[in-house]
């Protein structure tokens, strides 16, 4: 919502970002209802409180008139504003453009081909329809191919390129180690549970528990 000095007072301003309509002069509303109040939060953060609300006739330039329902009164608003979420609630269509916007009092069916995206009105505001799956190049890595085709030793690969499979681009065999690999074939000796050494002359090494009794409770 936009709070700031304007000279078109009498002016009113679509707002898609709205989720009411609002005016700063109580002497447009007809059927007054000051026994309402609502708290309205607008665009900096801040809330301003409304005072009461009624049906409101715009005059429009077509020489037809706009009935607004449930129009809030907001002394402290500078500017009136006009809910789109609330018009198109009114069974009304709003066509924006680069020149402007028209309101029509019908149904309009738009072909399915020439629809670039959607949005779906929630709590009055209108909420874009996304999809969360972005489809992003892919950049090879130097050992991508390896990894693909299961760690892949490089003379297999070497097969694959000379005629075995298609599609194996001519860089896919590097000659980078790969420390999956290198990790794999790694090997450890086994560690024996218990000693097969013991001591058995005078001052020869001795391995023994010197701690406790422990006390456990």
């Amino acid at each position: 919502l936009i709070q700031k000095a304007t000279d078109g007072d009498k002016d009113w301003f679509l707002d898609s970002g709205a989720t009411t309509h609002l005016t700063h002069r109580d002497d447009w509303i007809e059927e007054y209802n000051g026994r309402t109040t609502h708290t309205v939060a607008i665009a900096n953060g801040t809330d301003i409180t409304t005072k009461g609300c009624g049906v409101v006739k715009i005059p429009l330039a077509t020489k037809k008139t706009m009935v607004a329902h449930d129009v809030r009164h907001a002394p402290e608003l500078a500017l009136n504003l006009l809910s789109v979420s609330r018009i198109a609630a009114q069974k009304k269509t709003l066509i924006f453009d680069e020149d402007g916007c028209r309101i029509v009092d019908l149904a309009i069916e738009v072909p399915r081909q020439h629809i670039l995206g959607t949005a779906t009105q929630y709590n009055g505001l209108y909420r874009l329809n996304r999809c969360d799956q972005w489809a992003m190049t892919v950049q090879d890595v130097p050992d991508l191919w390896h990894r693909r085709l299961g760690h892949l030793s490089r003379g297999s690969m070497k097969l694959l390129q000379d005629g075995q499979a298609t599609g194996i681009p001519s860089d896919a065999i590097t000659k980078t180690d790969c420390v999956t690999c290198l990790k794999g074939k790694q090997c450890r000796l086994p560690f024996p549970k218990s000693a097969t050494k013991r001591s058995k002359e005078v001052l020869e090494l001795v391995h023994s528990d010197i701690c406790g009794p422990m006390q456990v409770a």
